[in-house]
């Protein structure tokens, strides 16, 4: 099972990221899945795992704390599409990763957040003509696009 994380508020605005395993993590340092630069962002922040087909969020006894909806979580906590993830002032817009979703689909520009072999980033498509050609993962692109 995968996840979509699209930035909502504090650093790349727009920006998507897509792990297409779990658990990850997010986090300051080089061991995590997901590196945020960001002083409200501890050492090793929060951990996204999957139980019996449903995500969950952790937090890792972060510094500042980890809110879903804006409401801090103390237990791990079951995500739900369109559901918000803070840290601080960065929010986070948590969707599922279709499982029928071809690679094809998933547009990487050459930068990358943290390269690791769970993280692929989306970003932002400089134009529609930088989306995979393949029709439906356009009309996909394009969906979750709209939805920011």
């Amino acid at each position: 099972m995968g996840i979509i994380l699209a930035i909502l508020e504090g650093g790349d605005l727009g920006r998507q990221f897509v792990f297409e395993r779990l658990p990850m993590l997010i986090g300051r340092t080089q061991a995590c899945s997901a590196v945020l630069y960001h002083p409200s962002v501890s050492r090793k922040h929060c951990r996204f795992y999957a139980k019996n087909g449903q995500v969950f969020i952790e937090d890792l006894h972060s510094t500042n704390g980890t809110f879903v909806n804006g409401l801090p979580i103390l237990l791990p906590a079951a995500l739900y599409p369109g559901d918000v993830v803070a840290f601080g002032p960065i929010r986070l817009r948590f969707d599922t990763l279709p499982a029928t979703l071809p690679r094809a689909c998933l547009y990487t520009p050459s930068e990358t957040l943290n390269p690791t072999p769970e993280l692929t980033t989306l970003g932002r498509l400089p134009s529609p003509l930088a989306a995979p050609p393949h029709a439906s993962c356009l009309q996909n692109l394009l969906r979750r696009l709209h939805r920011l």
